[in-house]
């Protein structure tokens, strides 16, 4: 239960972030984590940091939607 909420969790994160729709903190907050955890969390599942992805979705953003999500096993 606890991973499917985590997933839950960090593909709303993904989808702020990626569409611009929030900050990282605004995203953290929304999702119920502070953004030092939200940052450890979704490294560990993306392989890119929140941060990074806001920039990458700037210069990329067909890339980013078309359901390609990063470190999606």
């Amino acid at each position: 239960p606890y991973a499917f909420l985590q997933e839950h969790r960090l593909q709303t994160a993904y989808r702020l972030l990626s569409s611009g729709e929030a900050t990282v903190a605004e995203s953290a907050h929304r999702i119920g984590y502070g953004p030092t955890h939200l940052a450890t969390v979704f490294v560990r599942r993306f392989g890119v940091t929140p941060s990074a992805l806001i920039a990458r979705s700037r210069l990329e953003p067909q890339l980013l939607s078309n359901g390609d999500k990063l470190g999606r096993s």
